[in-house]
């Protein structure tokens, strides 16, 4: 579900198999929500605070009993979710941090990532998404307050009230910077990635940034650590790929005269942030200048 107009006629011109685009503007009150979010909260709190809104409206719209998956745009999917043979009967399933001690006191944000949840449409996975919803309507900041941090913090409520009816996902699925540590362990195995021994299925992207023929990794983001050199090559290198090529892919859209291209990507911010970022080795090499669609004027 697209937020906005750009990133919504894209998705409609690449006319990609299997995917269906909703937007917001096709549910008025979901609009009339995320527009009373912004005027008093911030951008990124907003995004948030509609978030659980946004999956109740789709799984309304889903066959009883389907299973739904939320996943946050900065995530990349390795190999397929692989649901343990008990989850068969639970309704929420949560992807715990797996917190190491590199990122101790990363806690404050919550021991569950709210960029990859999942509901059945039942009694139990509806139930829990009006609780989740009526939470961050009340109250979403970035700021953590009182055990409580945007949409995340909550999710740690959400399992001791169903907690029979929650399954939790194993290492290696929305894998992220927060999860990586001194003795990380990473390896390819017939095309598959395997971290301390476990399938690598999602990594979560966070704190990466495209600055012109750089992507900022992030990957030192709690400091240097042995295997940084595998991760950087076996996952940043692959997501790299991906990135050249979904920008081939938009470089080739008609847009109707709506959009044209431009490159607004930042730059790095002069010769020392990077000299700063080689010296972290906290960067990897675009194929090409970054290219996107911005409304003309």
């Amino acid at each position: 579900m697209p937020l906005d107009d750009i990133s919504r006629l894209t998705l409609s011109e690449l006319n990609i198999e299997n995917v269906r685009i909703l937007t917001i503007s096709q549910a008025p009150a979901l609009f009339a929500n995320f527009e009373k979010f912004l005027s008093v909260r911030s951008f990124a709190e907003s995004i948030f605070s509609i978030k659980p809104q946004i999956i109740e409206h789709v799984i309304q719209k889903s066959p009883e009993e389907a299973l739904l998956f939320y996943l946050d745009a900065d995530t990349f999917i390795f190999a397929p979710l692989e649901l343990q043979e008990d989850f068969q009967e639970k309704s929420i399933f949560l992807s715990p941090h797996y917190f190491t001690q590199m990122s101790i006191g990363s806690e404050s944000s919550g021991r569950y990532n709210a960029g990859l949840v999942g509901f059945r449409n039942n009694d139990f996975g509806r139930a829990s998404i009006r609780y989740w919803s009526d939470l961050c309507e009340e109250w979403c900041s970035v700021i953590p307050e009182l055990g409580r941090y945007a949409d995340q913090k909550y999710l740690e409520e959400i399992r001791n009230k169903w907690n029979t009816d929650v399954g939790i996902l194993e290492y290696g699925n929305n894998f992220g910077t927060w999860s990586f540590a001194q003795d990380l362990q990473v390896e390819s195995r017939n095309q598959d990635i395997y971290i301390n021994e476990k399938k690598l299925t999602s990594f979560h992207f966070h704190g990466l940034k495209i600055s012109r023929l750089l992507i900022r990794t992030g990957i030192t983001m709690y400091g240097h650590f042995p295997a940084e050199t595998k991760i950087k090559k076996l996952i940043y290198a692959r997501y790299r790929i991906y990135i050249n090529q979904v920008l081939e892919l938009l470089a080739g859209i008609e847009t109707k005269g709506t959009y044209k291209n431009e490159n607004i990507f930042p730059k790095v911010g002069g010769l020392r942030n990077f000299l700063a970022l080689v010296r972290r080795r906290d960067f990897i090499l675009m194929k090409k200048v970054p290219i996107i669609f911005v409304r003309k004027n």
